[in-house]
C-alpha cells in the first residue's frame, strides 16, 4: 500500500513530453473508432446482402443460375471488414505501446531525482528478481524429472527385451537423469542464498524508508527448506529412479508454494509502482 497521494511537481519537460504521446494516443483511438464505424457498416451491408443467399450461392459462389454478382460483392465486402479488423489491430498495438512510452518516460524521469520512485523500484526489481529465480529452479527440477521420466521408460524396456542395444541406451539414460537430478541438488544452496538474501532484505525494509510499501508484511516464505537427504547416488534400477523422482517431485512443492508467495510480493511491487507512475501522470 502506498501512502495518500499528495500533489508534486513535475517538470515542465516531462509533462510536455507526456502529452505530446497522448496526443498520439488519441489520435490512434479516434482512427480505430472511425475503422470500427465503417467495419460495422460493412457488415451490416453483407448481412443484408447475403441474407436471401441460397446453396448455389453458399456452396457453388452463385453458379447454376445463382447471383454471381451478389457473391462477387459480398466477397469484396469480406475483403473491406477483414482489412478494417486489421487496421483496428494496428491502431490498436499504436496506442499500447505509446501507452508503454508514456509509462518509460515517467520512469525515467523520476529514477532521477524521486526517492520514492526509486524505493519503489528498487522493491519492485527485488521481487522481480527473485521471482525469476524461482522460475528458473523450477525448470531445473523438471529437466530432472523428465531425464527420470525418460529413464525409467528405457529401464523398463530393458527389463523386457534384455537386448545389449536396448541395456547400454538404458546406461546412458540412467546417467543423464543422475547428472541432472545431481545438478538440481549443486544448486540448492545457491538458490537458497538467493532466498536468504531476499528474507533478509524484507526485514531490513523499514530502516531503507520502505514503511509506504506492503510487500509481505508478516511473511510466510518457506526459507527452512528441508533440502537434506537429496543424496542421489548411481541410479540403476526402477526403484532408485523413483526415490530420485519422489525426492524431486517434494523440493518442487515446496519451491512451487514458494513462487506462489513472491507471485503476490510482484504484484504488489508492481503495482506500487505503476500507481505511483499513473498518479504523476494526473499531474501532467
Amino acid at each position: 500500500m502506498i501512502r495518500t497521494y499528495t500533489k508534486m511537481h513535475v517538470s515542465t519537460e516531462i509533462k510536455n513530453q507526456v502529452r505530446s504521446i497522448e496526443s498520439e494516443i488519441s489520435k490512434r483511438k479516434e482512427s480505430a473508432s472511425v475503422l470500427r464505424r465503417k467495419k460495422e457498416r460493412s457488415e451490416n451491408r453483407l448481412e443484408d446482402m447475403t441474407k436471401d443467399f441460397g446453396l448455389r450461392e453458399h456452396l457453388f459462389c452463385g453458379r447454376f443460375g445463382g447471383d454471381r454478382r451478389g457473391v462477387a460483392k459480398a466477397r469484396i465486402l469480406k475483403g473491406y471488414i477483414s482489412d478494417y479488423d486489421s487496421k483496428i489491430r494496428g491502431a490498436n498495438r499504436l496506442v499500447a505501446e505509446f501507452e508503454k512510452n508514456i509509462d518509460t518516460a515517467i520512469a525515467q524521469y523520476l529514477s532521477t531525482g524521486d526517492d520514492a520512485y526509486r524505493r519503489l523500484d528498487r522493491a519492485y526489481k527485488k521481487a522481480s528478481y527473485i521471482r525469476e529465480q524461482t522460475s528458473y529452479f523450477i525448470g531445473r527440477i523438471d529437466d530432472a524429472l523428465s531425464e527420470i521420466s525418460d529413464a525409467e521408460m528405457m529401464e523398463t524396456v530393458d527389463l523386457f527385451t534384455k537386448n545389449k542395444g536396448i541395456s547400454l541406451l538404458s546406461t546412458l539414460e540412467n546417467s543423464e537423469a543422475e547428472d541432472a537430478a545431481n545438478d538440481v541438488k549443486d544448486a540448492i544452496p545457491a538458490y537458497q542464498a538467493k532466498l536468504n538474501e531476499y528474507d533478509a532484505w524484507l526485514d531490513k525494509k523499514p530502516l531503507q524508508g520502505l514503511a509506504e510499501i506492503d510487500i509481505g508484511d508478516g511473511i510466510d516464505l518457506i526459507f527452512d527448506l528441508a533440502f537434506d537427504g537429496f543424496d542421489f547416488m548411481s541410479i540403476f534400477t526402477l526403484s532408485s529412479l523413483s526415490d530420485a523422482e519422489d525426492q524431486l517431485n517434494e523440493l518442487r512443492d515446496k519451491v512451487v508454494d514458494i513462487k506462489r508467495e513472491l507471485d503476490k510480493h510482484y504484484k504488489q511491487a508492481d503495482d506500487n509502482r505503476q500507481r505511483y507512475i499513473d498518479n504523476v501522470r494526473r499531474e501532467c
